[in-house]
């Protein structure tokens, strides 16, 4: 309901707007269930079986909501990217961000070129 209220009266009744803002509210995102799938651990009386099965959950929805293309060189460029992310600097983080980089072996590659030279790739915290 707080989700619903804080929308303007044309968001609220716009269901995709609305879909959007409760997802993330809930951290139903791609990075929601990246951080489940990377920081998932059993539960308690849950077994292996169960356990799997929700980590397979998780890891299905991060690649679904990340756009990864289904196939072995789609999911192993999509965990790249998601690698170098997770390592590069701050600012070569924005930078990546804000150009929508997608792809590590593609157009991207001149990309990550150029903003090799631009910006420090990896820092001691990570980010």
């Amino acid at each position: 309901m707080d989700v619903y209220s804080r929308l303007s009266l044309d968001d609220a009744f716009d269901y995709s707007t609305l879909k959007t803002a409760l997802l993330k509210r809930f951290d139903l995102t791609a990075d929601g269930f990246r951080k489940r799938f990377k920081t998932g651990r059993p539960e308690q009386g849950e077994t292996f079986i169960q356990y799997i099965s929700r980590a397979r959950i998780n890891l299905d929805r991060w690649l679904e909501l990340g756009t990864a293309e289904r196939t072995f060189e789609g999911i192993v460029d999509f965990l790249l990217r998601d690698q170098l992310l997770n390592t590069c600097g701050h600012e070569l983080y924005v930078f990546l961000k804000e150009k929508a980089f997608v792809k590590v072996h593609d157009s991207s590659g001149r990309l990550l070129r150029r903003s090799q030279r631009r910006y420090e790739v990896c820092d001691a915290k990570g980010r």
